[in-house]
């Protein structure tokens, strides 16, 4: 399986280190070029106390409506500033 991809096979294929790799590489790591400014996929899941929003392949909480139109606005508007904003820590 090292030379193989390692698409379609389950974490418990996969040797530890090859577990370590593919995590990793899923991690928030950005996308290099989408070909402007694309947005990706939202999901909005209401909770008792705000909301888990899931853009992409990120999840994060938001408490109030008032900072999830503030922050869905900002990214819906300029989703590549958005995004390197998270990526640098500065969203929140």
């Amino acid at each position: 399986m090292e030379n193989q991809e390692l698409r379609g096979a389950t974490l418990s294929d996969c040797r530890p280190e090859q577990q370590m790799d593919r995590c990793v590489n899923e991690v928030a790591v950005p996308t290099p070029d989408r070909g402007g400014n694309k947005i990706r996929q939202i999901n909005i899941e209401e909770v008792n106390r705000g909301f888990i929003v899931r853009v992409g392949c990120h999840t994060f909480a938001i408490s109030t409506k008032a900072e999830l139109t503030t922050k869905l606005t900002e990214y819906i508007n300029e989703p590549d500033k958005t995004e390197k904003k998270w990526y640098n820590g500065d969203l929140f």
